[in-house]
This record gives structure tokens, C-alpha cells and sequence, in this order.
């Protein structure tokens, strides 16, 4: 596999700031190095980039209606970008429902959001920084839930030059010629 530094030498030749036998100076390998994590971070917002969704599992807490999600965080999982789809599990059966997403605005319109049922039926993200913040509606009264979470799971950055790179098939080439 090839380091960051090798990807970043490919990419100065192919637009010419590099020549043969010619390497790029430490400021010129930061600054790439930058640039490739912009890229990365950029793509971390565009589903069509997103390689892989990952399936996540959390517990609700009977009354309680929102719930931090993130590194850390009350749910201990890498801070999602989006959650693609959610569904209600019954802990103690296999009971499986499909629940709505809901957009800031569909949120903002439920007039009493403490109200309480058994079972969720919506679920509104915010994806707050450092950590997002779930909330689930109505507020579950019952224990024995818990929510499936589907969410977009980021490229990680490279921490540097000598990283390897790591990435699914056609990214590599994919940053090369950006």
C-alpha cells in the first residue's frame, strides 16, 4: 500500500509542480497534506462518497427523549455525518419498525415534543459538533427498546505523510487526480 507522501508526489507530477526525480519540500507536503483532509472531509458530506453505512445499535431510556451520539458520548460511537434510517427494536421480542426521519423543519412542527407513547415513531438528528444529539418522538414510556440506527460512516483523515493509505477501491485514484 502507498503512504500519503507517495500519493501526494503522484498528484504534483500529473498537474507538473513536480518533476522526475524532483520531491516536494516539507511545507509543500503539509500543505498537501491539508488538502487531502479537506478533500476527505469535504466527501464526508455527499453520500455518493459515503462507502459504507454501518448499523448501530442503542438503548432508549424509558421518559428520556434525547440522547448525545459520538465519541464519548451517552451513545459511544464515531459522530454520525447522517443517519440514513432508524428502526424501533422491542429488546425483549423481534418486533422490528421502520421510523420516520425528520427534518428540522417536520420536527419544529410537533407542537408537544415531551409527549410520551409506547413506541417511537420519529427520529430528528442534529448533528451538532463535537457530538450529535438523537432525538426520538414520542418519548418512549416503556423500557425494553432500543433503536437501530443506520448511519454514514466517514473517511478518516490521514494523520500524516507517512500514513498508509487505506481506502476502497477507485478512491485512491480518485484523490490523485483532485
Amino acid at each position: 500500500m502507498a503512504t500519503v507522501l507517495t500519493l501526494i508526489k503522484q498528484s504534483m507530477k500529473l498537474i507538473g509542480a513536480l518533476g522526475q526525480g524532483q520531491a516536494p519540500n516539507t511545507s509543500e507536503e503539509n500543505d498537501a497534506l491539508d488538502t487531502l483532509n479537506n478533500i476527505l472531509d469535504r466527501w464526508n458530506t455527499d453520500r455518493l462518497f459515503i462507502f459504507d453505512i454501518q448499523r448501530s445499535v442503542q438503548n432508549l431510556t424509558s421518559t428520556v427523549a434525547a440522547y448525545n451520539i459520538g465519541t464519548g458520548a451517552t451513545w459511544n460511537v464515531t459522530r454520525p455525518v447522517k443517519v440514513e434510517r432508524a428502526w424501533i427494536l422491542q429488546t425483549t421480542g423481534t418486533l422490528e419498525l421502520p421510523m420516520a426521519i425528520l427534518s428540522v423543519d417536520e420536527f419544529a412542527r410537533i407542537p408537544t415534543k415531551s409527549t410520551q407513547g409506547a413506541l417511537p415513531t420519529s427520529l430528528y438528528y442534529e448533528p451538532a459538533y463535537p457530538n450529535g444529539i438523537i432525538t426520538v418522538w414520542p418519548v418512549p414510556n416503556a423500557a425494553g427498546l432500543q433503536v437501530a440506527l443506520y448511519i454514514w460512516v466517514p473517511l478518516a483523515s490521514f494523520a500524516t505523510t507517512a500514513t498508509t493509505v487505506s481506502l476502497p477501491p477507485g478512491y485512491y485514484d480518485l484523490l490523485r487526480f483532485q
